[in-house]
């Protein structure tokens, strides 16, 4: 099925903090009740769309992943249970390096084993770790030199402006 990159608008709110939390269930089932829906809902919504660049994956009709990079930092990359280990993940994640410029890090839970594999997968290398909220996280960082055999455009960049 095709599937959609594209900016995130207020609207998208809702299915964001979907995926956020639906997307737990497989990998981080020890985080499932840390969050309300309802405290996901006002991050999103007053924090994360203002703040940050946000892109959706779109498929059906339905958004099943999105990311958010604020300046050359991976705020948030969460795909919906259902359509893990599909490739999703790895568009919108070149989607995000391609705007964040040469360099980009994000932190993930250590005990995320299966985002740590796909990050390294993609280029990531692990630079130190450190206890955060209560659990330890990771730094990865990313260089465009790490990883040059990336075609530069290998999917439609999504547009400048939001589409509604």
């Amino acid at each position: 099925m095709l599937t959609k990159i594209r900016l995130a608008t207020s609207a998208d709110a809702d299915a964001i903090v979907a995926v956020f939390c639906d997307s737990k269930r497989p990998s981080m089932s020890w985080l499932e009740d840390s969050y309300a829906p309802a405290e996901v809902r006002s991050y999103v919504a007053d924090v994360l769309l203002k703040t940050s660049m946000v892109w959706v994956a779109v498929q059906g009709g339905e958004i099943v992943e999105y990311a958010a990079l604020q300046n050359d930092v991976l705020e948030q990359l969460f795909v919906a249970a259902d359509f893990q280990q599909q490739g999703i993940g790895g568009r919108l994640l070149d989607t995000a390096r391609r705007s964040a410029g040469n360099h980009m890090s994000l932190y993930v839970f250590t005990e995320n084993r299966a985002a740590r594999r796909f990050y390294e997968r993609h280029g990531f290398v692990s630079t130190n770790d450190f206890d955060a909220e209560g659990e330890l996280d990771m730094r990865y960082e990313w260089r465009m030199t790490q990883l040059a055999s990336v075609p530069a455009e290998p999917w439609p960049s999504p547009p400048l402006e939001p589409t509604t």
